[in-house]
């Protein structure tokens, strides 16, 4: 089931914030509680816009899911504390820096707007607290892990690809690149040159002024403009890239691009403190092969004792603890897994 822009401002309105109202300024407005912790009028909001879809066998509304899932990942947070299992920012950070060079689904997400940072670091922090309550908050010995990193310094996981960080303007034909090269050695605004000189729509105005990340195998064509490239600078012609056809092999489509390179990374190998995100899980799903169930078992447990700690403030949603949240507790600590807990260890590539 698809959910687009309107149906999430929709979303958003028909949850009716008939809510606590105090003293806290607009956007502070308390609309849930879930144990010691609170959830904001203002995080729920932005959760609610970042909805793109709903599995088909889940009848509950984006309103409903959001605060579904944000009970959820307080409650795995607070689970997480007693564990001593919270990564720090700077673990999640080299988790999330990881899987955005290392994965070009992820990459190209970011890019075309259907995923933000803000978005993965959130995954990732809630992958790398379920994966610390399900292994007990172990950690793996020194000796572990610098025998790990030998092992692995020669393989893909740990060795990153080059990469360029860039801003691309596609342009139909070599013309219009051309005068999109001319009003951006003005102006250097992707965005406005995507308006004024391709009559570009808003959405596609917007993508062009984003950086993008550049990791997986590059046309011949586009890798030699961006090697040529200094920092900032733009293409001083418009790259023609060529693009195989299946239909046709010895016809391949020609398309044209303005680029600016704004940063390039070298290819290497990962330090040890980049490389803890990734061999840690590595070595503890060896000793903790049923983390997953562990997991799902210990927040279905704390999730059932703290149902009367937990209180919705919008009235649309006030009965979700009964009619979602205990029923899904209850499904897991019998072993019937249930959407939206992790499928995969910290560090594997989807």
């Amino acid at each position: 089931m698809k959910f687009d822009v309107k149906l999430r401002a929709f979303a958003i309105a028909a949850a009716g914030f008939v809510i606590l109202t105090g003293c806290e300024p607009r956007g502070d407005t308390i609309v849930a509680e879930v144990n010691q912790d609170t959830i904001k009028e203002s995080e729920y909001n932005n959760r609610v816009q970042s909805v793109t879809n709903i599995p088909d066998n889940i009848n509950i509304d984006a309103g409903g899911m959001t605060m579904v899932n944000m009970i959820r990942d307080l409650l795995t947070e607070q689970l997480a504390q007693k564990y001593h299992a919270v990564p720090s920012d700077e673990r999640v950070t080299a988790a999330v820096n990881y899987q955005i060079r290392m994965d070009p689904v992820t990459n190209q997400g970011l890019s075309l707007g259907k995923l933000t940072r803000e978005d993965l670091r959130r995954e990732k922090k809630f992958e790398l607290e379920a994966f610390g309550i399900g292994t007990n908050g172990e950690k793996p010995t020194e000796q572990d892990f610098d025998s790990a990193y030998e092992q692995y310094k020669n393989k893909p996981e740990l060795n990153l690809k080059a990469s360029y960080t860039v801003k691309i303007l596609r342009v139909p034909d070599e013309a219009s690149g051309k005068k999109a090269i001319a009003e951006l050695k003005q102006t250097g605004d992707f965005k406005g040159t995507a308006l004024k000189v391709l009559g570009a729509s808003s959405a596609e105005a917007a993508a062009a002024s984003k950086e993008q990340t550049l990791v997986s195998d590059l046309p011949p064509e586009l890798k030699q403009t961006l090697d040529s490239l200094k920092i900032n600078e733009i293409t001083p012609e418009p790259v023609a890239i060529h693009v195989p056809n299946q239909q046709q092999p010895l016809n391949p489509t020609v398309v044209y691009a303005v680029v600016q390179l704004k940063a390039r990374e070298p290819a290497r190998l990962l330090s040890k403190s980049e490389a803890r995100a990734v061999l840690e899980p590595i070595l503890l799903q060896k000793s903790h092969p049923d983390w997953m169930v562990h997991y799902r078992r210990e927040l279905a447990d704390f999730t059932i004792k703290s149902q009367k700690h937990i209180r919705i403030a919008i009235p649309k949603y006030a009965d979700l603890t009964e009619s979602f949240v205990k029923p899904i507790a209850g499904a897991e600590a019998s072993g019937q897994p249930t959407q939206g807990l992790p499928t995969k260890t910290p560090g594997q590539i989807p």
